[in-house]
């Protein structure tokens, strides 16, 4: 019951703009009270560990979801970004990764068009070669099973290429 109670007032109004806002400084006080809101579901302690709490009931954490949104708004607009191999014909193995274009300014590196990229580079070939729905239930999958809590855990996580 407080579950859904959950996903009815609270995770319904995480993914809104979640691409224009999900990676901003002021993103850890939302974290803070997902993290809240997962320990009373769970009956757990204040102070409990929330990674598990998260996996277990199969929520994503914000560093996820916004994952998510980047890697859907980057498969459904692939057309918009230029692949390595349109810029020349060697058969490198990195041939079919997006093309991360030079931004000069941070501020342009915490977007959608920064991150959605690099994301999608991470993963392997046999995923993103998947129709959307089937690319879209895995990756849910993949990031409800791991919860990062920050957008560097699934950068740093070597594991991404073997799912």
């Amino acid at each position: 019951m407080v579950r859904m109670a959950y996903f009815a007032f609270f995770q319904t109004h995480l993914p809104f703009g979640i691409l224009l806002w999900g990676h901003c400084g002021n993103q850890l006080p939302i974290f803070r009270i997902q993290k809240a809101a997962v320990r009373v579901i769970s009956g757990a302690n204040f102070r409990a560990h929330c990674k598990p709490l998260f996996i277990s009931n199969g929520i994503f954490t914000l560093s996820s979801l916004f994952i998510l949104e980047c890697l859907m708004y980057t498969k459904a607009n692939l057309q918009k970004f230029n692949i390595h191999s349109d810029t020349h014909s060697y058969q490198t193995r990195h041939r079919n990764d997006i093309d991360l274009t030079y931004l000069r300014l941070s501020k342009s590196m915490n977007g959608v068009n920064f991150y959605g990229p690099k994301f999608y580079n991470k993963l392997p070939t046999h995923i993103r070669n998947l129709e959307i729905t089937k690319f879209k239930n895995k990756i849910r999958n993949f990031l409800i099973s791991k919860a990062y809590y920050q957008i560097s855990e699934f950068l740093d996580d070597g594991i991404v290429n073997n799912f």
